[in-house]
């Protein structure tokens, strides 16, 4: 089994959420920072032909075994996989704690202007639905909606928007 030969293969250090070599094999080199940037951010850990994602490998080394959600890093970081920062969500949960996204045309998460029209639109996403919040003429206030809202129906996986998701 993979897992197994992983276990010996490579360190998992909890506080810096790093992996490293214990033996030099092919391109590793024992001692060194295991893993490489994928496309999308995560960082991702290649073995005897299957690629593993190093923040699912970071929670089965703490946890003896393979998530059977999926895995949040809390602070929107796809590189920082210190456990502290990992939580299992269910997909909905990991939706709700993405910062803005790049395609964000006003700079806060869940209000937008749209082409033709006053004011600022607030929407959030609340069961797998964008609901409608207002239009708004002042950004401040649109913010301060998206923000109440957030925390009403988002809970402990509210994300303002403070970093890139």
């Amino acid at each position: 089994m993979n897992e197994k030969i992983l276990l010996e293969l490579l360190t998992y250090h909890p506080e810096s959420g790093l992996f490293t070599w214990n033996v030099s094999r092919g391109k590793a080199r024992k001692g060194k920072v295991a893993g490489y940037e994928m496309t999308g951010g995560y960082i991702g850990i290649f073995f005897n032909k299957k690629l593993y994602k190093a923040h699912r490998l970071a929670w089965f080394f703490t946890h003896g075994e393979f998530p059977s959600g999926e895995i949040d890093h809390i602070n929107c970081n796809k590189k920082d996989n210190r456990i502290n920062n990992l939580r299992v969500v269910t997909t909905a949960e990991n939706l709700r704690n993405r910062g803005v996204q790049k395609r964000n045309t006003s700079g806060v998460k869940g209000v937008n202007r749209k082409k033709g029209r006053r004011g600022w639109e607030v929407r959030i996403g609340v069961n797998h639905r964008r609901i409608f919040l207002g239009t708004f003429d002042d950004i401040e206030l649109a913010e301060l909606v998206a923000k109440e809202a957030r925390e009403k129906y988002h809970g402990e996986f509210a994300n303002d928007g403070d970093v890139y998701g």
